[in-house]
């Protein structure tokens, strides 16, 4: 479904996916030189074209892709030297936009349950411009980079279950390796739902924040900032 499931468990445990792809800076190919500003801009189109062309057609080929983009065939494999690649790269952007949406929520600020249900809301939201990555699960991040970049994506999140605890909203008992371990199996088993056409996507945020506290919580509703 939205981004890559095993990604998000991985986050939430501090553990970084086997074979997963993580966030990091503007979109990028894999690591090599420095680009020039002008093969920066090739590159950000090439990305913002191939989310839209796969969007539609989740096995456009690279020839659509280019065409769709106005570039020859060799100038996106100068860049992309395979279809890996680019899902890689088209990867980084997704994880960059969701973190950026996560920051913007100001998750450090105000009730903590209305907070995680704005969390929650943003993992689907801005995943469903991606829901064509679930096809391509393994995009090849690697190494330091996938594991720095997932964790740090998912950083405001854990900041938000610490807090949650510290407020007395999540059981003080709980170890928050377990508390954020299973905030992300219940997403995942969210996300597959949705796709499969089971949950309507509208309420699975809530449906998550409700089963979520119901075995993690102290009795605070977790209706509490609920969108109406």
């Amino acid at each position: 479904m939205t981004l890559h499931c095993g990604a998000i468990v991985a986050a939430m445990t501090g553990a970084a996916p086997a074979g997963g792809s993580g966030p990091g800076g503007a979109a990028a190919p894999p690591a090599g030189r420095p680009l020039r500003q002008d093969a920066r801009r090739t590159v950000a189109r090439v990305v913002e074209v191939a989310t839209r062309v796969l969007a539609d057609s989740p096995e456009a080929t690279m020839q659509e892709i280019a065409d769709a983009a106005g570039l020859g065939r060799a100038t996106v494999y100068r860049h992309f030297a395979s279809r890996e690649d680019l899902m890689a790269a088209i990867t980084l952007e997704a994880f960059r936009q969701m973190r950026e949406a996560l920051d913007g929520l100001r998750l450090g600020e105000g009730d903590v349950v209305a907070a995680l249900h704005r969390a929650l809301a943003t993992f689907f939201e801005v995943g469903d411009r991606y829901r064509f990555l679930a096809q391509h699960p393994d995009a090849p991040v690697r190494g330091a980079e996938k594991e720095a970049a997932v964790r740090e994506l998912f950083a405001p999140v854990g900041d938000l279950l610490e807090r949650a605890q510290a407020e007395g909203v999540v059981r003080a008992g709980l170890p928050l390796d377990w508390v954020r371990a299973s905030l992300g199996a219940l997403l995942k088993t969210a996300f597959e739902q949705v796709d499969a056409g089971v949950l309507d996507r509208a309420d699975a945020p809530g449906l998550v924040v409700r089963t979520f506290l119901g075995g993690a919580g102290v009795g605070v509703s977790a209706d509490t900032g609920a969108p109406s």
